[in-house]
């Protein structure tokens, strides 16, 4: 009968998993609203007021023929009452949140893609490390045959099947101000993104096997 003689090897490199953090800008902040003053919100009715006050003049003084020379002038204060009353500020601050919310959105999408690059390498690690059941038949005389000895770390871990782990690299998030302040949509993407992505879904978790007593022999 003959006997394999089997010379355990140099361990090989489990894949590399990255340990950091990821900085993450806060969301943008909503403009403040600064309020107006008395004089510009009474203005638009005293100029409507001005303007009745001249069609009732140009009435009261029997005008049968009215040119539009004369209606120019009190059309054009309309205009005016009407810019100010509807006022630019508000457009101009609407489109300014809605162009920081898509710019935000995008760059949490990059974000996004590179969590998930991070949470594929982990897996990877983990799955070198805890393989699935059926990928075991392939590494009886493979060089990962008796790999681990009691001096390394993972030395009778076993796999207990596949769970959510929490991701190893650290997502931090700038300093930001108080949540009322920050713009809703992008400040629930974030949150939406830290909730989801911190956590590795179904990889594998090794649990030491303290049921075995194994003494190194000296």
């Amino acid at each position: 009968m003959s006997r394999l003689i089997f010379e355990a090897g140099r361990r090989l490199p489990a894949p590399k998993t990255n340990r950091g953090s990821i900085l993450i800008e806060p969301p943008p902040e909503l403009p403040r609203v600064v309020p107006a003053s008395l004089l510009r919100r009474a203005l638009p009715f005293l100029i409507v007021i001005l303007i009745v006050g001249m069609i009732v003049a140009m009435v009261a003084t029997g005008m049968k023929l009215i040119s539009a020379q004369t209606l120019f002038f009190p059309f054009v204060l309309l205009l005016a009452a009407t810019a100010l009353y509807r006022g630019s500020d508000n457009k101009m601050r609407t489109e300014e949140v809605d162009a920081e919310r898509a710019d935000y959105l995008r760059y949490l999408s990059v974000i996004r893609d590179n969590v998930r690059t991070e949470a594929t390498a982990q897996r990877e690690a983990l799955v070198w490390s805890h393989p699935d059941p059926a990928a075991l038949t392939a590494i009886p005389g493979s060089r990962r045959q008796w790999e681990r000895d009691p001096h390394d770390a993972d030395f009778l871990v076993l796999r207990a099947g596949l769970h959510d782990v929490p991701l190893t690299t650290t997502l931090r998030v700038k300093d930001t101000a108080d949540e009322v302040d920050l713009e809703p949509v992008s400040h629930s993407a974030l949150r939406a993104l830290l909730d989801i992505q911190r956590t590795v879904r179904d990889a594998p978790r090794g649990i030491p096997d303290s049921s075995l007593n194994v003494q190194q022999s000296s």
